[in-house]
C-alpha cells in the first residue's frame, strides 16, 4: 500500500469511529435522592414517592426503607433539561404533590436530592365537628328518655 492509501485509509477509519463512538455511548445515571419528613421536621418512615416525567407521561416508584429515605434510579435517556417532574410523596398520613424542572446542572450532575416536608394534618371541617356535637347531644338525650320509662 503507498502512503497516499494509507493516509486515506486511516482517515476513513477516524471519521467512522467519531460517527460510531457516540452512538454506542451508554446512558448516564441520573439518581433523585431525598428524605421524607412530617410538618415538625420528624421523620416519615417507609414513604412512598412516585416520579412521573410531564413530557413522557411516564412514571417510576421510588424504592424507600425503613426510614424516611427515598432513592430513585433513572438514566439519561429518561430525563432530559427542561423536563417537568411532578413528585408525589406520602407518609405520616399525609401527603403532597411537587413540581421541579430538571436543570442542565441537574443532568451534569447525574441528579439530584430533593427534601420533602409534608403538610401538616387538616383540621375537620366545622360542619363536621357540629354534627358530631348534635349526634352526641341526640344520643344523650336518647339514653336519659329511655332511663325515664
Amino acid at each position: 500500500m503507498n502512503k497516499k492509501t494509507m493516509t486515506g485509509v486511516i482517515l476513513a477509519t477516524l471519521i467512522c469511529i467519531t460517527m460510531v463512538a457516540p452512538a454506542m455511548a451508554q446512558p448516564s445515571p441520573f439518581v433523585i435522592t431525598g428524605h421524607v419528613s412530617d410538618s415538625n421536621g420528624g421523620p416519615c418512615n417507609d414513604p412512598w414517592v412516585r416520579v412521573t416525567n410531564m413530557n413522557t407521561g411516564v412514571s417510576w416508584d421510588a424504592e424507600n426503607s425503613s426510614t424516611a429515605y427515598y432513592r430513585l434510579v433513572l438514566d439519561s435517556d429518561d430525563v432530559s433539561a427542561d423536563d417537568v417532574l411532578e413528585i408525589e410523596a406520602s407518609g405520616c398520613s399525609q401527603s403532597m404533590t411537587l413540581e421541579c424542572t430538571v436543570s442542565q446542572d441537574d443532568i451534569n450532575s447525574d441528579g439530584f436530592e430533593l427534601d420533602v416536608t409534608l403538610p401538616p394534618a387538616p383540621i375537620p371541617e366545622l360542619a363536621t365537628i357540629t354534627l358530631f356535637a348534635v349526634g352526641l347531644v341526640m344520643l344523650l338525650g336518647y339514653m336519659r328518655l329511655g332511663r325515664r320509662d
